[in-house]
């Protein structure tokens, strides 16, 4: 979901989630998010996770689920550029936040981050603004500049390890019983095996986009006809669309939605390890390519032996729209209108046969 088209329409309550601190800090509260729309007092609420852009990558593969919407910002930009600073809170104060959660614990006395942090959380329009302090000894002057919060929930005195205080923490701000968690991660590349189907059905051009309705009818015909698993790549901004794919089929069980949660360090090791791809003409195809990986490509024809057909002696399949490959046998085609890329063509005309005759070819 993009930060500047999110819903705010509805009649849910916007609750705003600042970010911890360093990706440390983070592993150790991560396991509490998923009570946050369990609880009564949340469970209506839209919650948006202000995330470090240094790490918003790992939030969105890992977590994406317990938010509705991920907000990067530079830490650094914060720190020293008032205007950055004006431009977030400006953007922010949009989104109509009724409560903000400042999730970077402060420390009475010991180096505690009042600031940029603090500027940051009195400048959102707000009506609780709820602070985790850590109350190690008194201190007047920091006593006074935490009345920016509505409400602050303090750790004991006693030293804590920080997941076990982290729990206390939202068992406190969630008014609900959470029991002990770890700290384990799953691999999402475990997910990825030789029963695996990889597809990206989009790409970052609009006439190479396969349309929603026929992905549906292929996926909905593959699940029925083979057993294999499938997942659905793409960028974060794709994840919805995905997700549209998959609530429509009628195995969901058997499709992983990972858009937005690998990155393009990651697809060679992927590729490799899956049955085959399924894809519109990318770069993704590209790389499956030189990994070894068998692909199914939709083609609209642009860029005709330019960047495709690969040699036959590759792994690559093409499919084209028929008018095209018509065009292709009667040597109708002009070659500065395909060389170049220059036409409107789109992949509508490939129908959804024309993809399953060349995936059981």
């Amino acid at each position: 979901m993009n930060f500047f088209n999110f819903n705010k329409s509805d009649n849910n309550k916007v609750l705003l989630l600042i970010e911890p601190g360093g990706i440390g800090d983070y592993i150790l509260i991560r396991p509490y998010f998923k009570f946050i729309k369990q609880s009564p007092k949340y469970k209506d609420f839209k919650v948006i996770y202000l995330s470090k852009d240094s790490y918003i990558d790992f939030v969105r593969a890992y977590d994406s689920e317990h938010f509705d919407l991920v907000i990067p910002y530079n830490n650094k930009e914060l720190d020293k550029n008032k205007d950055y600073r004006k431009y977030l809170v400006k953007k922010l104060n949009k989104l109509n936040v009724d409560t903000i959660v400042n999730l970077r614990n402060i420390v009475i006395d010991n180096y505690p981050d009042w600031g940029v942090r603090r500027r940051l959380v009195k400048n959102i329009k707000a009506k609780y603004k709820i602070a985790d302090v850590i109350k190690l000894r008194e201190n007047k002057k920091h006593q006074r500049m935490l009345n920016t919060y509505t409400d602050i929930i303090y750790s004991d005195d006693k030293a804590i390890f920080e997941l076990e205080r982290r729990r206390l923490f939202f068992e406190n701000l969630l008014k609900m019983n959470i029991p002990q968690q770890d700290t384990s991660l799953y691999c999402i590349l475990d997910n990825i095996d030789k029963n695996t189907v990889l597809m990206s059905m989009s790409s970052l051009s609009e006439y190479r986009n396969y349309p929603i309705d026929k992905c549906v009818m292929m996926l909905k015909k593959l699940l029925s006809v083979t057993d294999y698993k499938f997942a659905l790549l793409g960028t974060h901004n794709q994840s919805e669309d995905n997700q549209s794919i998959i609530d429509k089929v009628d195995r969901p069980d058997r499709v992983i939605n990972l858009a937005g949660k690998t990155n393009i360090t990651q697809l060679p090791d992927i590729l490799k390890k899956c049955a085959f791809f399924i894809g519109v003409e990318s770069g993704t195809v590209h790389i499956a390519n030189s990994v070894g990986c068998k692909v199914i490509c939709l083609s609209n024809g642009s860029f005709y032996q330019r960047f495709h057909p690969y040699p036959k002696t590759s792994a690559v399949t093409y499919v084209y729209p028929d008018w095209f490959k018509k065009s292709i046998k009667n040597n109708d085609l002009d070659f500065m209108d395909v060389y170049g890329g220059q036409q409107s063509w789109n992949l509508n005309d490939i129908s959804v046969d024309d993809v399953l005759e060349a995936i059981i070819k």
